[in-house]
């Protein structure tokens, strides 16, 4: 079996963490994973991964995987920290929503996204917390765009949160 890479994307602690989880190869277990008789981790050039805030064609920002790459855990996977301020961060949290990455693996591309909603997350308890529970309606818009994005409905998930976004500015003490 050829080489598959594989990686995966998610927020933790404000910080995106972005992680190759193709492993090591294993005949039986992985037999897909890297070395003998497939590729080894860094065999392919270029492995990058481009970041795209929600809605935005233009990348923020691209993590080269072959520069001072993390030392494999013991199953064979490099996790990579990617500091919020270098998505646009200038808070807590990167803006919420629903990014892409672009992961370039030699002459093959794919886009995997994740969901980051930490920001509106902050906007909306703040406002429900100001309005005395009135403004609860907006705690489940919060819960069905996660749901969405769940279902890959990606598209209406980040209309939610854009609604959030104007819904929680037109708070009291909310921004």
């Amino acid at each position: 079996m050829a080489l598959e890479a594989r990686q995966q994307v998610c927020v933790k602690c404000g910080n995106v963490e972005f992680t190759d989880v193709t492993g090591d190869y294993d005949a039986v277990t992985n037999p897909g994973g890297y070395g003998s008789p497939n590729p080894d981790f860094g065999d392919f050039t270029p492995y990058t991964a481009e970041f795209f805030k929600p809605k935005e064609d233009t990348g923020v920002y691209t993590l080269n995987l072959y520069a001072n790459p993390p030392g494999p855990d013991p199953e064979g996977h490099y996790l990579y920290i990617v500091n919020k301020s270098l998505l646009g961060a200038t808070g807590d949290d990167i803006i919420s929503g629903i990014w892409r990455v672009l992961v370039t693996l030699g002459t093959g591309t794919k886009y995997l996204t994740f969901f980051a909603y930490g920001d509106i997350a902050k906007k909306v308890n703040n406002c429900i917390c100001n309005s005395d529970g009135e403004k609860i309606q907006l705690l489940k818009d919060l819960e069905a765009a996660k749901a969405l994005y769940c279902c890959y409905k990606h598209d209406k998930a980040q209309k939610l949160i854009d609604k959030l976004y104007r819904d929680t500015a037109e708070c009291c003490c909310c921004n």
